[in-house]
């Protein structure tokens, strides 16, 4: 690039070149936009910075804010140049989720930039009734692009710039690139001198008024082939990138964060899953511990019903041998055999008592037994349920750790892609100052 310069210099004392890369290294060229989105328009921001600083407008108008990241770049840049110009930015938003103003650009306008910023939710057709003619200096179209608003943009919006009024259209490869829009575009460009860009979806800006700042003429002059119109648009273009890449590793930094508090809430979910694990084996230790309980009021229940048994076995041999004494001695002990038929007749009913009890008992014995059957299958279908649980929670774990780690070397890659573009472009820069310098000494000396 040095060498290009350096003889453009000694063979055209005069060429374009020397006056227009000469501001490029100024400090607006290489600022940083606050507010970035995922937007075609990141590739100009650079060139954006640079032609508002060149042409200092009091009035900038943008049709098509969206997302609001080229509208931000221009408010940002006129605040920094501490004007007392305004902004205005139209759209319909007709095509956001609920038809208003994005709240985050509302936001943002409102803490940064409301005392000079007005966003107005309008159609572009009959927002240009807002504006006297002769009163916008600078008019961003970046809106999609139908012949109404051809019409509108020809007829309505030139009478509303000024003298030294520019128009920037964005997406000159991709609005612009056919029927009537295209139509228009070889209008603009044969009457009027523009600069045009490459990257993202194409922007081109188009010196309407006729008072023309000199660099911007001396750009708009320089054409493909031309000594200077490489290295003047390759910085343009390296200097975009750096805010695509910032944006891109910002994104990156946000799907890191968002993969650790989807790490953080697994852990979490992890702890809480583990507590209920612990709390459900104690509820099973206080079962079996009753389990245990009851099976000792069987095994009781289970010896008194054996004593009941030998018991009722010996008044059996003991009513034997009573039945035989009173048959020897019935006529002669008629009303002691009277009184002891009496008596056996109440052990009877004693037994009969004795031996419904002791059936209820093994009734709710047999119900005690089926409901621990039941609780012990419970239990184990809860412990599986749990080891499964456990083992899914582990699984997620380690894919999230490992998409963690993969973005964390993503964002690296990235951060480093830009680092080195903008090293090579200060290099690029410092190289040619000194041939500035010399061609300078050289323009003085060639001087009568």
């Amino acid at each position: 690039m040095s060498n290009e310069i350096s003889a453009t210099a000694q063979t055209a004392p005069h060429s374009p070149t020397l006056e227009i890369v000469t501001p490029l290294s100024t400090r607006m060229l290489f600022w940083r936009a606050r507010y970035l989105r995922k937007s075609p328009f990141l590739h100009h921001l650079p060139f954006l910075f640079w032609l508002i600083e060149v042409c200092r407008p009091k009035s900038y108008v943008e049709l098509g804010v969206g997302e609001g990241v080229s509208y931000f770049a221009a408010c940002q840049a006129l605040d920094k140049l501490d004007s007392d110009a305004h902004c205005h930015g139209i759209d319909s938003w007709a095509e956001t989720e609920n038809g208003q103003i994005p709240e985050a650009v509302r936001n943002h306008n409102a803490d940064q930039f409301g005392d000079f910023s007005r966003l107005v939710q309008a159609d572009p057709r009959e927002a240009v009734r807002r504006f006297p003619d002769g009163s916008i200096d600078l008019l961003h179209v970046d809106t999609d692009i139908d012949q109404s608003l051809l019409d509108s943009l020809t007829h309505d919006w030139t009478r509303k710039l000024s003298r030294r009024g520019v128009v920037l259209l964005h997406g000159v490869d991709t609005r612009f690139a056919e029927g009537p829009a295209r139509t228009f575009l070889e209008r603009i460009v044969g009457a009027y001198p523009t600069i045009r860009l490459e990257g993202g979806e194409g922007l081109m800006a188009v010196l309407y008024g006729p008072e023309r700042a000199a660099r911007l003429v001396k750009l708009a002059q320089l054409s493909l082939g031309m000594p200077g119109y490489t290295e003047v648009h390759r910085v343009f273009s390296r200097l975009g990138a750096t805010h695509h890449h910032e944006w891109a590793s910002r994104a990156e930094a946000g799907k890191a964060a968002a993969a650790r508090r989807k790490q953080e809430a697994a852990d979490k979910a992890l702890r809480e899953a583990e507590k209920a694990r612990d709390a459900l084996e104690e509820k099973l230790a206080a079962r079996d511990a009753a389990h245990d309980a009851r099976n000792g009021q069987i095994a009781e229940l289970q010896a008194r019903l054996f004593d009941l048994q030998q018991a009722h076995d010996a008044r059996g041999a003991e009513l034997d041998g009573l039945r035989a004494e009173l048959e020897a001695e019935r006529r002669t002990h008629a009303e002691a055999l009277a009184a002891r038929d009496a008596t056996l007749a109440e052990t009877r009913r004693e037994l009969e008592q004795a031996s419904a009890a002791l059936e209820r008992e093994r009734g709710e014995h047999r119900q005690r037994f089926d409901e621990l059957t039941e609780l012990t299958k419970a239990h184990e279908a809860r412990v599986k349920e749990l080891e499964e649980t456990r083992a899914s929670l582990a699984r997620n774990h380690d894919a999230a750790q490992s998409a963690l780690e993969a973005e964390r070397r993503t964002h690296a890659e990235a951060l480093a892609a830009r680092d080195a573009a903008l090293a090579e472009t200060r290099r690029e820069l410092e190289q040619a100052r000194p041939a500035l310098a010399c061609s300078r000494r050289a323009f003085r000396k060639s001087r009568p």
